[in-house]
């Protein structure tokens, strides 16, 4: 059981991967085929991240950051095109403030560390997105055709990020006290993680059925 824990964050990656080729996803939908390009990555940089059981890699920590930074640029996007932010000065000022934000977290955070600091503003941000999603929705007289299938996108991700924050946060302090207890509770973000998966694959397959 442990084993398939440990490399959940490559399997659960292949199911909506998977689940877009098998039911072929719509090609020239906007919004969907970069959450597709997005897995693709997160698959490789998760594949690379496992090699560190092999001691092929003296620590997988670097690649962490690359998946934070591979999720920030696909799922901010994401919320720009649904438009959670009509003004476009709003946008960019986001944009600059969030860029500012993750850039300083980086240059403070030795490589070969994780950084929960990272990990932590990337939850903050989508949480907050997720929250000014759902009050848009309520707020909307017109659901678009795309409604549930977004909703699920969002809901999968709100799902992870709430979940993993707490840990994210405190995970630095986690691995310096007690690496074990640390190690031990990672299962709780690669099991909300599989739940995040599944979300997007739901969408993807909704998508496509509909």
């Amino acid at each position: 059981m442990q084993q398939i824990l440990n490399w959940a964050e490559v399997w659960a990656t292949l199911i909506p991967i998977i689940t877009w080729l098998i039911i072929k996803g719509n090609s020239e939908s906007a919004i969907y085929k970069p959450l597709f390009y997005f897995f693709l990555i997160s698959l490789t940089l998760y594949v690379l991240i496992d090699l560190a059981y092999f001691k092929i890699l003296k620590t997988n920590n670097f690649i962490y950051t690359l998946i934070s930074l591979n999720r920030l640029l696909f799922f901010v996007n994401f919320f720009f095109y649904l438009n959670i932010f009509e003004a476009k000065k709003t946008k960019g000022l986001l944009l600059a403030i969030m860029s500012l934000i993750v850039i300083l977290s980086i240059i403070n955070n030795p490589i070969a560390k994780f950084n929960s600091i990272l990990f932590s503003i990337e939850s903050v941000i989508f949480i907050m997105f997720s929250i000014k999603y759902y009050f848009k929705i309520i707020h909307s007289d017109i659901a678009s055709k795309n409604s549930n299938e977004v909703l699920l996108i969002v809901t999968g991700l709100a799902i992870y990020e709430s979940a993993c924050f707490p840990i994210f946060l405190a995970y630095n302090t986690l691995i310096d006290l007690n690496r074990s207890y640390a190690t031990n509770i990672w299962n709780v973000h690669n099991i909300a993680y599989i739940i995040f998966c599944l979300f997007i694959a739901r969408a993807f397959y909704g998508n496509t059925k509909r």
